[in-house]
């Protein structure tokens, strides 16, 4: 006999709303574990009109950057499915993802890839190669980005956090070489590097690659410069190489999809990293700060950059956690 649907169906229901509902738990419970260990009203109080005249117009600046990166970067990586989006559509169907992003990034993700299918009528399996891709090359960089740093830290057994780095960078590098690699591997891996998910990785050209990894790493670098403003704006002094290794950590600890854009567990990794060089209250604030600015420029865009978009983009969510 067939199994009873209706168990199915209520389970799928429970674990699409755990889906929305845990971020949202999580973040809140532990900016209220944060705030329960500093003085609020001194938090509010770091931030004051200079702070905004400094933070706004970053906050403006890395919106624009942020979003054209990610366009041309999307124009780019579609044409290895033989298709082509022109950049000021590729701009309008990252826009419209970012609400979805804030709140758990794979949905976001999986928004992302769903468009582009629809957009183009390219496979599922290729669209969702394009966004990995994408997703991996930022991760490359910004491990790269660490190392460097890592080179220059003075505290925290430097040698070791670049030892640590480098392993993933090679690690991550050494499985694009593999999916590009010019001879048949032959067996279980061959058929791995076949799987459509992988095409682009795969098939991206030469220069086209470097193109890419030079807007990704403007995208990152977009990120960490608003970030370091943030610390700026608060008065906070961090050396340049811990700057960096900071930042990767942070946002490596705030892209893990259990808090809301990484509300709550930014801020404790931000707390934890650079507690040599401020107060907690100074700290909080600045990571609050750069947190909430940067929710509030995407939901921005997402609402009004890409409204024709919002209803697709709410259908694709749906195909998403079906």
């Amino acid at each position: 006999m067939d199994s009873d649907p209706q168990p199915h169906a209520a389970l799928h229901r429970v674990r699409r709303w755990l889906r929305w509902i845990v971020p949202f738990a999580v973040s809140g419970a532990l900016l209220a574990w944060l705030f329960a260990r500093t003085d609020f009203s001194g938090v509010v109080e770091k931030v004051d009109a200079r702070v905004l005249a400094i933070l706004l117009p970053a906050l403006a600046v890395y919106g624009v950057v942020s979003l054209w990166a990610e366009a041309q970067s999307l124009v780019r990586a579609i044409e290895t499915s033989g298709q082509s989006l022109g950049a000021w559509t590729c701009a309008r169907i990252k826009a419209a993802t970012y609400l979805f992003a804030i709140v758990h990034y794979a949905v976001g993700a999986g928004v992302l890839a769903v468009l582009l299918k629809r957009r183009t009528q390219v496979r599922l399996s290729d669209a969702t190669g394009v966004v990995a891709f994408i997703a991996a090359l930022d991760l490359i960089v910004l491990l790269f980005l660490a190392a460097i740093g890592a080179a220059t830290l003075t505290r925290r057994e430097p040698a070791l956090q670049l030892g640590i780095v480098l392993i993933g960078v090679a690690g991550l590098v050494g499985g694009l070489l593999l999916l590009r690699a010019p001879i048949h591997l032959g067996g279980f891996i061959e058929r791995i590097r076949n799987y459509p998910l992988f095409r682009a990785a795969r098939t991206t050209s030469i220069p086209k690659l470097a193109e890419l990894a030079g807007l990704r790493l403007l995208f990152v670098a977009s990120f960490m410069s608003m970030a370091a403003m943030s610390l700026y704006a608060f008065g906070i002094e961090v050396p340049v190489g811990d700057m960096i290794v900071g930042f990767t950590a942070v946002a490596l600890v705030a892209a893990l999809p259990i808090a809301v854009s990484g509300l709550g567990t930014g801020q404790a990794a931000w707390l934890y990293i650079f507690r040599h060089w401020s107060d907690p209250e100074t700290l909080l604030a600045s990571s609050l700060a750069l947190s909430l600015g940067m929710i509030g420029l995407r939901a921005g865009v997402g609402l009004l950059f890409a409204r024709e978009l919002t209803r697709e983009a709410m259908e694709a969510a749906k195909e998403v956690e079906a």
